[in-house]
């Protein structure tokens, strides 16, 4: 009897203490996963915050070092298999050698790759170049728009481990900071989308009136107004294929003759408006003139049938709003129909 009690003690003695190492194993799960979850929550909150991609990079560099990561760094890519630009740099150890997003491994295969050591059988080659500067090392893939052209790499001192839980750290900033730039990336293009006419790039009409503001702060400034003579005529000797090649062609001519802080509109059909910030009406009629000599060249060039424009000019000499000077530069070049087309007349206040 004294020994089955004593085994009977034995036995519930273990039963309690692989109950006890089963609740302490749930504890320390339910732990992490609460720190798993604040960690993760206080990371969205900061790239809340961010309003561009510097500010997300700037973001994520925060976060690793409040966490812990020194041998952390973010390498990203312009282009499939291009060249990694290291955006994040460890503060501590030389980092990763890779230099083309083609020769990493992690982004080739669009994994998440763990190495134990620089110096295992399945190490990478830059690992192993590094072996006896690093201990353990993760590499994400950090997925942008469904391009994977930037990695988050984290990696810890010789003889120093890398926790599992570090590594998915790793793991959650690589994923949000993906999400995040996508995001920033998706709301850009809609908003170019909205301000752009798709047929000749140019911005649209309803864009006209917020780039001037944005954009011109003196509020001096020349109007150039363009429209393109016999333009149904075109259309319908031609085709509206051939019409449309033409309206990006007279697109393209005003790129080349106007400078790089002008704004080149299409207006609305065939009609189109340039509005020069800092200039008056001698500088417009340079760049009605620079028009007209491009389309010519432009013609041959692009094999498109010839056509001309006819331009009207008005300046903040003649009126002081926006809709009233692009209306004096209408009425220009209405004179400048009159007068024959394939004119340039000049608003007169």
């Amino acid at each position: 009897m004294i020994a089955f009690g004593i085994a009977l003690m034995v036995i519930s003695g273990r039963r309690a203490s692989r109950r006890l190492a089963q609740r302490t194993r749930v504890e320390r799960a339910r732990a992490t996963a609460e720190r798993r979850t604040d960690f993760e929550a206080r990371l969205q909150r900061s790239m809340a915050l961010a309003v561009n991609e510097s500010a997300v990079v700037e973001s994520v560099g925060h976060t690793l070092a409040v966490v812990g990561l020194p041998g952390a760094e973010l390498l990203v890519a312009e282009r499939a298999g291009g060249h990694l630009t290291r955006t994040i740099a460890p503060t501590v150890g030389t980092g990763c050698g890779v230099e083309r997003s083609a020769d990493c491994p992690a982004l080739r295969l669009r994994q998440r790759l763990d190495f134990p050591a620089p110096d295992a059988i399945d190490a990478c080659a830059f690992l192993r170049a590094r072996h006896g500067e690093i201990g353990q090392a993760v590499c994400i893939p950090v997925v942008i728009a469904d391009q994977t052209l930037s990695i988050l790499r984290a990696d810890s001192p010789a003889g120093e481990p890398l926790t599992t839980e570090q590594a998915d750290w790793i793991a959650i900033v690589a994923h949000n900071t993906g999400e995040k730039i996508s995001g920033l990336r998706a709301f850009a293009h809609s908003q170019h989308q909205a301000a752009t006419d798709p047929l000749t790039g140019l911005a649209n009409r309803r864009s006209l009136e917020q780039s001037v503001g944005t954009r011109i702060t003196t509020g001096v400034y020349a109007i150039v107004f363009a429209d393109i003579d016999n333009f149904k005529d075109l259309n319908d000797t031609y085709g509206h294929e051939i019409g449309d090649e033409c309206l990006r062609a007279f697109a393209r001519v005003l790129n080349r003759a106007t400078r790089p802080g002008d704004i080149c509109t299409r207006y609305g059909g065939e009609e189109f408006v340039v509005v020069l910030p800092d200039a008056s009406n001698r500088d417009a009629e340079g760049v009605a003139e620079r028009t007209q000599m491009l389309l010519s060249a432009e013609h041959q060039s692009a094999h498109l049938p010839p056509f001309t424009v006819s331009l009207g000019i008005a300046s903040t000499d003649e009126a002081t709003s926006l809709e009233e000077v692009i209306r004096a530069a209408d009425h220009a070049m209405f004179a400048a129909k009159a007068a024959g087309r394939n004119q340039i007349v000049t608003a007169i206040a």
